[in-house]
């Protein structure tokens, strides 16, 4: 022991350089109290150290719980004063002997080692970067995988989402399109598709101009060329002249016009004198006289052409004509002519119970004459109508 006039004391030490300085071991077998800094070059063996203030350590082994802001840690290391066994109170952040850490508050990492199973209640926007098994996870650029991504909600557009095959998707909604593998696609919009699978059957309430192009079993449909098919098409209203149309058979047809006023029937669908002639075409000299029974969809407001007629194969005719629709029935005459730029038509003998079902009109288009109707409020869906028309030709 030595004591220097300073009043330093040393046990182990002589000329100790600070108040209190000991070499060796020492063992102290009650409390001890340290008011100042306390620092020891060696170990230290006992049954808990508490410290009030900075400390530093180094190459400490503890044999125990530490516990930093608290004196009752509950896990091997603690930071923080109430957290509770199981993590379900309090604040702060514990790491137990078998190496979980449980947080009250967020855990910011570079990086999560492990497939992420233990990882609930996660919401993307919570989520920045990461890699959980072979997904690439990124805020600006999303998820990134070879796999199969199976996901409740696919947020955006999905117009970066490339070669999807109809089976690869089971239901989701991309905007205000519904899609469903037993029921197909359902929107209220339009839909633009290169390939519409099945025969259409369920495709309802189409017209020729909202068709572009696409394939229909084994017809092909394209808005400058028209219907592509190697089989027999059948049509209400074939639309043109029908110079196209090759390989035909009187038996084939049943009316129609074509540019130069040409007919050739059989003889049998001629009938004079009697009141079956079968819908059939009578022409005498330069006189043609036909007659039918025809229907269309009705759209209130919506024109479209119930006769069209080439301007190079007829001068005037004439149409008497009854409408009928579910409730309503209209007959009208009408003259019909043209000079080659413009129409020109005038009605007489107008007949409508309860009100009129269509209004009359006509324009030239291309060449030809349209006799034209315009549903009237209301009138939406089959319509049918019969004629007769008289026709002087060229």
């Amino acid at each position: 022991m030595s004591l220097t006039s300073g009043g330093n004391l040393g046990l182990g030490k002589t000329n100790p350089s600070l108040t209190f300085e000991v070499v060796g071991t020492s063992t102290i077998t009650s409390n001890s109290f340290v008011g100042g800094n306390f620092s020891v070059s060696g170990s230290v063996t006992g049954g808990s150290l508490t410290i009030n203030g900075s400390s530093t350590l180094r190459s400490t082994i503890i044999n125990g719980t530490v516990g930093i802001f608290t004196n009752s840690p509950n896990y091997t290391l603690q930071i923080g004063d109430s957290l509770t066994a199981l993590g379900t109170s309090g604040t702060g952040v514990g790491i137990s002997s078998s190496g979980n850490v449980v947080a009250s508050g967020i855990i910011t990492a570079s990086k999560f080692v492990g497939i992420g199973s233990n990882l609930t209640l996660l919401n993307p926007s919570n989520i920045s970067s990461g890699t959980i098994d072979n997904i690439s996870i990124n805020s600006p650029s999303g998820v990134v995988t070879a796999t199969t991504v199976n996901a409740t909600y696919v947020s955006g557009i999905g117009s970066n989402i490339t070669l999807l095959n109809p089976s690869n998707i089971s239901s989701g909604t991309i905007n205000s399109v519904d899609i469903n593998s037993p029921s197909g696609v359902v929107t209220t919009g339009i839909v633009d598709a290169t390939t519409l699978y099945g025969d259409g059957s369920n495709v309802t309430s189409l017209t020729p101009e909202n068709i572009i192009s696409g394939t229909i079993g084994n017809v092909s449909i394209n808005a400058s060329s028209g219907v592509v098919t190697t089989g027999i098409l059948t049509a209400t209203t074939l639309y043109g002249d029908g110079s196209n149309v090759t390989s035909l058979t009187p038996e084939n047809i049943i009316s129609g016009e074509f540019s130069g006023g040409t007919y050739n029937f059989p003889t049998a669908q001629v009938a004079i004198g009697t009141d079956n002639n079968a819908g059939g075409l009578l022409r005498i000299n330069n006189v043609g006289i036909l007659c039918g029974i025809e229907t269309f969809i009705s759209t209130s407001g919506f024109t479209t052409f119930i006769a069209e007629l080439s301007n190079t194969s007829f001068k005037v005719s004439e149409y008497f004509i009854h409408f009928e629709y579910p409730g309503y029935v209209q007959v009208e005459n009408i003259i019909l002519t043209h000079n080659n730029v413009g129409s020109m038509y005038t009605t007489y003998g107008s007949i409508s119970n309860p009100s009129k079902i269509v209004t009359i009109s006509s324009s030239v288009v291309n060449g030809y004459t349209r006799l034209e109707v315009t549903p009237e409020t209301g009138i939406n869906g089959l319509t049918t109508y019969r004629y007769h028309r008289k026709l002087i030709v060229d």
